[in-house]
């Protein structure tokens, strides 16, 4: 019997002050998320985890500048790309940007043979 293993990118938005990284700054939402595309080879050798990322937000929505800060090697393009083509609501923002955070988790998910009959998708 052949295991089917699912492979899911959440995402996590944390908007953050760039003064201080700990703290949430108020007034950005995300409103248009880019689906991070999971790599075919960190999906085939099974690689998974957090991918950080830290974004600079305009006052009009688009991101100014994104910095990957933490995650898997494999990961990181993956994340950066999601996150640079994501849109996002400011009107509180400053003119030299806002800090914002954001938390991609990469997970391959092995499903049962009931769940894989249920999907009618192809084993790995």
């Amino acid at each position: 019997m052949a295991a089917l293993f699912l492979s899911t990118p959440v995402v996590e938005a944390l908007p953050q002050d760039a003064a201080n990284p700990q703290s949430p700054q108020e007034g950005i939402v995300l409103t248009e998320l880019r689906q991070p595309f999971y790599p075919p080879l960190a999906r085939q050798t099974r690689i998974g985890g957090d991918v950080q990322v830290m974004l600079r937000i305009r006052q009009d929505g688009s991101v100014e500048s994104a910095t990957v800060v933490s995650g898997h090697p494999l990961l990181q393009q993956a994340a950066l790309d999601s996150a640079q083509q994501s849109q996002f609501e400011c009107p509180k923002c400053s003119d030299a940007g806002t800090s914002y955070r954001m938390i991609y988790t990469f997970q391959v998910v092995q499903l049962t043979a009931t769940e894989v009959n249920r999907t009618n998708l192809t084993p790995m």
